[in-house]
């Protein structure tokens, strides 16, 4: 069976900047979250992050009232906790 940090890595071609910080964040969170692999988490949160930021971006970000952006954020935040959890 292949670890999820070696098929991050695989994916990847390596582990990006994003990723790498991410997951050692994780792993210093490691009693707050569910059992799961912190490579494999970072990838997840990070790219489900990196995803909504990039579609609002090129969605007409800049027609985004101030409490539509702050939902957004929320919602995100809701999806990667709740996954974690």
């Amino acid at each position: 069976m292949v670890r999820a940090g070696a098929f991050v890595a695989q994916m990847s071609g390596g582990e990006p900047r994003g990723h790498a910080l991410g997951r050692t964040y994780l792993e210093s969170r490691r009693k707050q979250m569910r059992k799961i692999d912190p490579a494999l988490a970072a990838f997840m949160c990070v790219s489900t992050i990196e995803s909504v930021a990039h579609n609002t971006v090129l969605n007409g970000a800049e027609m985004l009232t101030e409490k539509t952006v702050k939902v957004l954020v929320d919602e995100t935040t809701g999806l990667v906790v709740g996954y974690l959890r």
